[in-house]
């Protein structure tokens, strides 16, 4: 209908004699343009077919806009055009709000060594959620461990979460250096013992340590558990050299037990030994 009022119209200016300088048609009119003259007629018989929609996001740090493959850092009016099959647009606005990530910071007196206090804090945030090795778990700002092992070596990850909800991950690598404890126990009849380690002579029994530094800054102790016994004061006696088949006598003494041994399988527990003939 609204194709056949438009020819008609055209028909009746020409049989006018009348020229026109342009047709020009949108959504709902067209303007027909006459020399000196312009009339202009409303038409609604085809309706408007752009589409607005508008999507409202709050994220932390940053925003990915799936509709556009975007990534956003900062608060604003976004907008996406999505042209469609019939020359119209569909328009989508996205409202981001962006919320700041807390600003983590961890500290340790790492490295330490075994049986040391290790002791490591995360700030930056109002709540905290730590995680690390042996199933390490705290919601503790400030851990201290103590004595402190080798097995609690690793990372330590803690999650830092802001006034606002955000919350970013941070991390801190912990050591423990080993510490080496030597003892070594020794039971001497002597008056007097070497220490191969330090070179010292000790006279007396007890207990004596020797302490070395690694590179690492830990130590290594030795320690010596020392018993000294008095040398036993013995003596022998015998009335050799004797004549076949005379008595031979030998005896020990100075000790609470003996035990003899001597040619063709010669064996006595007794302090004196008579062999007769």
């Amino acid at each position: 209908m609204l194709m056949e009022h438009f020819i008609l119209l055209v028909m009746k200016f020409k049989q006018k004699n009348l020229r026109y300088l342009s047709l020009r048609f949108t959504i709902s009119m067209f303007v027909l343009i006459l020399l000196g003259n312009s009339l202009t007629f409303g038409l609604n018989a085809i309706p408007p077919c752009n589409s607005l929609s508008i999507e409202s996001q709050t994220a932390c740090g940053s925003y990915n806009w799936i509709l556009n493959g975007q990534i956003y850092t900062v608060s604003g009016t976004y907008s996406y055009f999505a042209p469609i099959v019939t020359g119209c647009n569909d328009t989508v606005v996205l409202d981001l709000t962006i919320l700041n990530l807390p600003v983590a910071s961890t500290t340790s007196n790492s490295p330490v060594c075994s049986g040391d206090a290790l002791n490591f804090a995360a700030g930056g945030g109002v709540s905290y959620s730590w995680t690390g090795p042996n199933g390490f778990i705290s919601q503790n700002t400030d851990t201290i461990l103590f004595p402190s092992d080798t097995s609690q070596s690793g990372t330590y990850y803690v999650t830092v979460i802001g006034s606002n909800g955000c919350s970013v991950i941070d991390s801190v690598l912990i050591t423990v250096n080993p510490t080496i404890v030597l003892l070594d126990t020794l039971t001497l009849c002597d008056t007097i013992y070497t220490w191969p380690l330090n070179g010292i002579s000790y006279f007396e029994g007890g207990v004596y340590s020797y302490v070395t530094t690694t590179a690492n800054g830990c130590s290594n102790t030795s320690i010596l558990v020392l018993t000294l016994l008095d040398k036993l004061i013995i003596s022998t006696t015998t009335n050799s050299p004797v004549c076949s088949g005379d008595a031979l006598n030998f005896a020990a003494g100075g000790g609470l037990s003996y035990f003899w041994s001597g040619p063709n399988g010669f064996f006595s527990q007794s302090i004196d030994t008579i062999l007769f003939p």
